[in-house]
């Protein structure tokens, strides 16, 4: 039985959209009263039934003491994916190595899904049965629109992918995919979407102006939210917490209906995504 991730994939989209907006304002990437796009539209791509972003936004040029950040790109967009559960291990692990092995083993389980989405499955042209749309040249369309695409991949325990982890704190960790040859365009939007000019570690960015310049005590209007940071994560934080909460709400309610024909009702988050 697959149980639908759609939900909890909305609400992580638009949990992220409120919440990203002050901190990539203070950065200096967007004005204050420029708001996120869910779903943006008429994104001119060979395939013309592609959304390739959940969540994106136009960089605002920079001309006034607010918008100060140089970003040469017309979209930054985020797609957003929650993966399944990482396979578990055949043996059980008790050397002291343990917790760096399990860790390094989800690391490659989630990045595994931030790849995938960088390498768009190639699909038959609705227009014409005969010829096939590839994936890397929907991609290339992105780049010819001078677009970055950033995959923003999730997993059952609400840890985030290095892209993602990149995007928010450009953490020291190299980053490094590896891409076939078939996939020029993939290779490319990789390294442009996690190198400067596009927007990496913006809340390192948006602290530091916020440090430098404080028109208040606390950014989040609270003394548990002091930083744009710490209310940036905040804010995900309960986004990611309803999402999945509100997930597994809805694969009790179902499995309560099927139980009497499953008597093994399988882990919600075991299940691939279907929107």
């Amino acid at each position: 039985m697959k149980i639908s991730k759609k939900a909890a994939h909305n609400i992580i989209r638009d949990s992220f959209a409120k919440a990203l907006q002050p901190a990539l304002s203070q950065a200096g990437y967007i004005r204050s009263s420029t708001n996120l796009e869910i779903e943006k539209k008429h994104i001119k791509t060979r395939d013309i039934t592609a959304q390739p972003f959940d969540v994106s936004f136009d960089p605002d040029q920079p001309t006034t003491n607010t918008v100060h950040t140089y970003c040469p790109y017309s979209t930054i967009g985020a797609d957003i994916t929650i993966t399944h559960s990482a396979n578990a291990s055949s043996s059980f692990d008790i050397s002291d190595n343990a917790i760096s092995s399990v860790t390094a083993s989800a690391d490659k389980h989630i990045q595994r899904f931030e790849r995938k989405k960088y390498m768009r499955n190639n699909k038959m042209d609705a227009n014409d049965p005969t010829t096939r749309i590839l994936g890397d040249s929907v991609i290339g369309d992105l780049l010819q629109q001078n677009m970055i695409l950033l995959p923003f991949a999730i997993d059952p325990h609400g840890r985030f992918g290095q892209i993602l982890t990149h995007f928010l704190f450009q953490p020291t960790a190299h980053l490094a995919f590896n891409f076939p040859t078939s996939r020029p365009n993939a290779r490319i939007m990789f390294a442009k979407s996690t190198n400067s000019p596009s927007p990496i570690g913006i809340l390192r960015t948006a602290d530091c102006l916020w440090k430098q310049n404080k028109q208040r005590s606390f950014f989040g209007h609270s003394y548990t939210a002091p930083t744009p940071s710490i209310f940036t994560i905040q804010q995900l934080g309960l986004g990611i917490t309803k999402a999945f909460t509100t997930h597994i709400r809805n694969a009790t309610r179902t499995n309560q209906c099927t139980f009497s024909q499953d008597s093994n009702p399988t882990d919600a988050f075991d299940q691939p995504l279907v929107q």
